[in-house]
């Protein structure tokens, strides 16, 4: 289905695009060499694969296929799989090529700052009004259900304000209305509760 696309983008479910405006092309352009493109990770792993652009050719498809078989799934997540197998094809082409064949490869993945594509997390301490996803990654259902609702709800009243009157153009709220004063105070009321319910369960 998508054997045209230029570009494909991966994002899990607990992400969501803030900024409508974001550009995939731009930010493939802006890297040209790189077949995958995604933020650098928080652990000592490269890369976090909450959201990825993905450039269609031939390489991302073998390193795709590759990812998925390189290693026991029940017992490695899909980060230290994706470490094991581009260091692994690093260094066979440094092996096969030299050190040129190996910065060759290391040039197809394009790693960027940790919120470039991502959330830097904890996304509550850290978001910017730049921040164009919020990933939500490590947090409990009910506070990604929180956030996410309150989102969606922005957006829907935005364009049901605009069906009733279509001479003005829709305007979103910045980052869809969730603010890093809003993920705190979120946090603190959905947390709040959830230890206040692990405390009543302990007694």
């Amino acid at each position: 289905w998508a054997r045209n696309a230029k570009y494909i983008v991966w994002i899990d479910a607990d992400a969501i695009v803030l900024d409508m405006g974001m550009d995939i092309a731009r930010i493939g352009e802006a890297h040209p060499t790189a077949d995958l493109i995604a933020s650098a990770d928080i652990r000592q792993g490269y890369i976090n694969s909450g959201f990825l652009v993905v450039r269609n050719t031939q390489w991302t498809r073998v390193f795709l296929k590759d990812w998925w078989n390189v290693a026991n799934k029940v017992t490695v997540c899909d980060q230290d799989a994706f470490d094991l197998l581009y260091t692994r094809r690093i260094q066979q082409a440094e092996k096969a090529g030299g050190v040129a064949a190996a910065d060759r490869e290391r040039a197809r993945v394009a790693i960027l700052s940790r919120d470039a594509l991502n959330s830097d997390p904890p996304a509550m301490a850290t978001q910017k009004l730049s921040n164009q996803v919020l990933h939500l990654m490590g947090e409990i259902t009910s506070m990604r259900a929180a956030v996410f609702s309150t989102a969606m709800a922005n957006v829907c009243r935005v364009v049901q304000a605009h069906a009733q009157d279509q001479e003005q153009l829709p305007v979103l709220p910045r980052q869809l209305g969730i603010s890093r004063n809003f993920l705190v105070v979120t946090a603190d009321r959905v947390y709040e509760k959830e230890t206040q319910d692990l405390l009543a369960q302990a007694t």
